[in-house]
């Protein structure tokens, strides 16, 4: 994942670094030294973000469910 794609990403589920940094429970000067050369954004991070996509559906779902 380059860095641009997980900005995006991050745009999509309405989170910004620090968000991701305290939900990852990594810390947010990590996350921020991210890039394409040096320090490349982690395999494991793609599949938490969608993960992350998945639940946070889930959640709503449910939220409406129970509303019902």
């Amino acid at each position: 994942m380059r860095k641009d794609e997980f900005m995006q990403k991050l745009q999509e589920l309405g989170l910004n670094k620090r968000e991701f940094a305290e939900l990852s429970e990594l810390a947010y000067s990590t996350v921020n030294n991210w890039n394409d050369t040096s320090t490349p954004i982690p395999k494991w991070v793609s599949s938490w973000l969608e993960n992350y996509a998945k639940a946070t559906k889930y959640e709503k779902i449910k939220d409406l469910l129970k509303d019902i």
